[in-house]
């Protein structure tokens, strides 16, 4: 009988035909390696549980239902605001729905060989529901951005998803006239709300007395709504700092102790308790 040897027919793999060892390494990177801009970033960076995080804290600032009436109907909808609004957290919110458990996904513009800039159209998939902050683009960079917006888009319609773009109320008159209708300014909500949120969702309520003081007063009138959530957080760890068995009762929890929490400007009001009976309860 003659052998007639060993032959593979129709192989769709790697073959290993010699002596020795072979190691293999195989992954589906396909759509991965789509979402993952020059930057490295991929845009489906934003945890589910930041977004229920800051849902549950989130003061609606006004418009923002017109906001969600333009996404609906459009898929697009432009929100303009300064710095320090919560114009970026306000667009999460807008995409965000916690029932559905659709997540949100930050584009990242990509810096193109000619010096310009482009949107990745083909991370868009099926459903998504995507963030462009523009905020700190100036005139001359957004307005080379405007054929990418467009063609961005065309694709929404396709994929049926829904796109909330930021930008500085300075861009409006440098939007191209298809967003010129879909554009909101979003106002910046009051900061006591905010403050109140936060604290309430850490079991703390101030003492009208607290809310009233004057340098408190001072600092929620101007600051950014970033820094007043880091104030509720400063007082929530000051609270919990506090020795075993003082955290709620004959213990001082005050503006001063969270002053440690940031470099800004810090109200320092000073009579702020964790008693009892005191204004944090």
């Amino acid at each position: 009988m003659t052998d007639a040897g060993t032959y593979v027919a129709g192989a769709h793999a790697p073959i290993h035909s010699g002596p020795g060892d072979q190691y293999v390494y195989m992954a589906a990177m396909t759509e991965a390696s789509q979402r993952v801009g020059n930057r490295g970033k991929d845009p489906r960076a934003i945890a589910e549980e930041q977004l229920a995080f800051v849902h549950q804290r989130f003061v609606p600032p006004r418009r923002l239902g017109e906001a969600r009436r333009l996404l609906r109907e459009h898929r697009t909808a432009v929100l303009l605001g300064p710095p320090g609004s919560g114009r970026h957290t306000a667009a999460q919110m807008l995409l965000y729905e916690p029932a559905t458990g659709t997540g949100i996904h930050e584009v990242d513009p990509e810096d193109a060989e000619d010096g310009g800039v482009t949107l990745d159209r083909r991370a868009v998939a099926d459903g998504d529901r995507l963030l462009l902050d523009l905020s700190d683009f100036e005139a001359t960079r957004f307005a080379g951005l405007h054929n990418e917006l467009s063609a961005l888009r065309s694709v929404l319609e396709e994929r049926d998803a829904r796109l909330v773009v930021v930008l500085s109320p300075q861009l409006r008159d440098f939007l191209p006239a298809e967003l010129h209708r879909l554009t909101v300014h979003v106002a910046r909500p009051r900061a006591d709300h905010v403050l109140m949120r936060y604290l309430r969702r850490a079991h703390l309520t101030p003492s009208p007395a607290v809310l009233a003081a004057s340098d408190l007063a001072g600092f929620l009138a101007d600051a950014p709504m970033r820094d007043v959530a880091r104030l509720a957080d400063g007082v929530r760890r000051a609270r919990d700092a506090a020795p075993a068995g003082r955290s709620t009762s004959g213990g001082r929890t005050s503006w001063r102790s969270s002053r440690r929490t940031t470099p800004q400007k810090w109200p320092s009001s000073a009579g702020s308790s964790t008693d009892a009976g005191g204004p944090w309860r």
